[in-house]
Order: structure tokens, then sequence, then C-alpha cells
């Protein structure tokens, strides 16, 4: 566990597959509507005329044959560019997000390996079948709930996400995520809370006794 006057940094989530490629869209895009802009630009060359009165003026020449083909053709980009940026927006959206989402299942339905008590030298974890549960170390005891449970294939390992219902100290706050995830065949556990541990080793308690101490904290 983290020191009491000590906030652990945790690394933002990485992007999905759908969010970078949302991402290049719009700069490609951003790139071609530019690029379709400058080649509409004249060029600095002026002609200029004198009438029969002996009056000068001048024109500006217009784009050439080529920019014109090229503004066409950048066009043509630019319009398949909105319809891929509208096509990604949904998907970036929510297919990963999405898709990921019906394949959880509620804690009451498969949280059953994450229930009873873990411990690691000097911190201890009690997870309830309901999802509630306690983390309690040297600076208090934190509440939780976890409510979403996913496993293979969508994730390596089991995992339980939830939120903080009760802070203590720097942890916290209400409301910030907490996660669980099961290694060693269920016998040791990795705990992540807000502004707390991050990947905090636990064991699984049996008995009274360890099921792997290896598996534990120091």
């Amino acid at each position: 566990m983290c020191a009491n006057n000590t906030t652990c940094a945790s690394s933002p989530p990485p992007l999905t597959h759908w969010q970078r490629v949302f991402l290049s869209i719009i700069t490609f895009g951003l790139f071609a509507l530019f690029w379709w802009w400058a080649l509409g630009k004249k060029p600095p060359i002026h002609t200029w005329t004198v009438d029969k009165y002996g009056r000068l003026s001048q024109t500006q020449n217009e784009i050439t044959k080529t920019q014109r083909i090229q503004r066409w053709a950048v066009l043509a980009f630019i319009v398949f560019w909105a319809w891929m940026w509208i096509s990604a927006w949904p998907q970036s959206a929510h297919a990963d997000g999405g898709d990921q989402r019906s394949l959880e299942q509620p804690f009451s339905v498969a949280g059953g390996p994450f229930v009873g008590g873990w411990h690691a030298h000097g911190e201890g974890l009690t997870i309830n079948s309901d999802g509630t549960g306690t983390e309690v170390y040297s600076g208090g005891t934190v509440g939780f709930r976890l409510g979403a449970v996913a496993g293979p294939p969508q994730t390596p390992q089991l995992q339980a996400q939830g939120v903080v219902t009760q802070p203590s100290g720097h942890i916290g706050p209400v409301g910030g995520y907490v996660g669980a995830t099961l290694v060693d065949g269920g016998k040791g556990l990795l705990w992540s809370i807000a502004n707390g541990d991050q990947q905090f080793p636990f064991c699984k308690m049996v008995n009274g006794s360890y099921a792997n101490q290896f598996d534990c904290g120091a």
C-alpha cells in the first residue's frame, strides 16, 4: 500500500483499436481540407493589358488545369474521409466498449472466484458475494463495490471492476475506480484502486492460511 501522504501514480488506459483509427482519420482529413484550400489559391501571376485609350489593367491568372484536377481528386478524398469519419464514430465510441460490455457479467453471477478473504503483509481485503467489500490498510478502511466481471477471450485473466463507496485518507474519492485481477488460477489477486495501490498482489486465504504465499506482496 502507498504511504499515507503519498498519491500513487496511475497510468491512463491505452487507446483502443478503434480510437486509434478514429484519430488517424481525423488527422488525415484535416490535412486534406487544408490541401484542398491551398490548391484553390490563384498563382501570384498577373496579366497586364492596355486598352485602346492607353489605360493599364491587371488580372490575376486563374488556377492551372493541373490544380483543378488535383482539387477534384482531393475533394473526392475528403468525401471519402467524411464517410469514414461518420462510420468510425459509433465504432470508436461503442464497438470496443459496447462489445466488451456485452461480454461482461454482473458480479452476482460471475464474481464467485473473487469472494472471500485476501491478505498481503499488513493489509487485508474482504470481498462479499454481492460485490461489496473493504480494504484494510495502515491508513484506515476503504469501502468499495465490484459490479462487473470480464474474462477470456475479452481479457487474459478474470477481472472485476467497480467503484469506491467509502474513501479513507488519500484513497478514493467516492466513485473512483476499483479493479481486481485474478492470477495463479485464483490463488492470487492484483488490486488497483484510485489514488492507491496499482496491481498490488494479495494472497487468497483458505482456512486461515495462504493458498500460495508467493502470490502476496510485501
